[in-house]
């Protein structure tokens, strides 16, 4: 893996970092045993909200409490992105 040279501190570098790792999980350039895939998160997710309408009674209201993984997941099957898509517009949130 080849690092970028980075100025940045604090919150500026905790945003690099993430930024770097977070990319290279969503397009599956990384992967670590017990760690799941983004294809699999995205998985999960989808199963969990289809858990959630499926125990809903019709015209019921429901609450989930989530981070933004989830967030994003979801919108990605929503609005039909792809990986890069979905982590462009995640990243791209002040």
């Amino acid at each position: 893996m080849r690092v970028r040279p980075c100025r940045a501190s604090g919150a500026g570098l905790l945003k690099n970092l993430f930024e770097i790792v977070i990319s290279k999980w969503v397009t599956g350039e990384t992967a670590a045993d017990g760690i799941e895939s983004w294809h699999e998160f995205c998985l999960r997710v989808e199963r969990g909200i289809a858990q959630v309408l499926g125990d809903a009674p019709p015209a019921a209201s429901a609450v989930i409490f989530t981070s933004a993984g989830p967030i994003g997941a979801t919108g990605r099957q929503v609005l039909h992105l792809s990986a890069e898509d979905t982590l462009a517009s995640v990243l791209d949130v002040p």
